[in-house]
């Protein structure tokens, strides 16, 4: 049987389960340094997790690795609470599902060279990166997505030029 190497944080009662199967394996504990950036890629590896499966039980493991996360900080689980609340009296919580299109003015002149094609100006407009492809924004609410793909070059000036 081949050896697989993991090297990554385990929860406590792991190595017992692994024992039960009767597979040879190994384990250290590691330094408080160490359990800081163990913790920090479990949080990676947790969240991962969860963006794959939409499963709660992720959510759970994330909540785990927070919990551990705050108490080698050296705080604790109130000490968080206190802070979310703040937050949330302060800026409020996603309650509303509100998703921000953009902030500013319409003073800007997008100019986008396409490769196959000619240019997209756009006056008075705006503009969103969303994984890789633009969205402009017009001033009457249309949008028209572009594939940052297809640019060959873009152009943003804050003042408008004039017509």
């Amino acid at each position: 049987m081949s050896k697989i190497v993991y090297d990554k944080l385990i929860r406590d009662k792991v190595p017992e389960a692994i024992e039960r199967t009767g597979k040879a394996f190994a384990t250290h504990i590691i330094s408080e340094d160490e359990y800081q950036l163990y913790l920090r890629h479990k949080l990676h590896e947790e969240t991962t997790e969860y963006l794959e499966s939409d499963d709660i039980s992720e959510l759970a493991d994330l909540v785990e690795v927070i919990h551990a996360l705050v108490k080698a900080k050296g705080f604790t689980w109130e000490d968080l609470e206190k802070i979310r609340h703040e937050k949330l009296a302060e800026r409020g919580g996603f309650d509303k599902r509100l998703c921000l299109e953009y902030v500013g003015g319409n003073e800007c002149l997008i100019f986008l060279l396409m490769k196959n094609g000619g240019p997209i100006i756009a006056r008075n407009s705006t503009y969103v990166n969303k994984d890789g492809n633009f969205i402009i924004i017009h001033p009457d609410g249309e949008r028209t997505p572009v594939s940052e793909d297809d640019i060959e070059a873009s152009y943003t000036f804050l003042e408008e030029m004039p017509k």
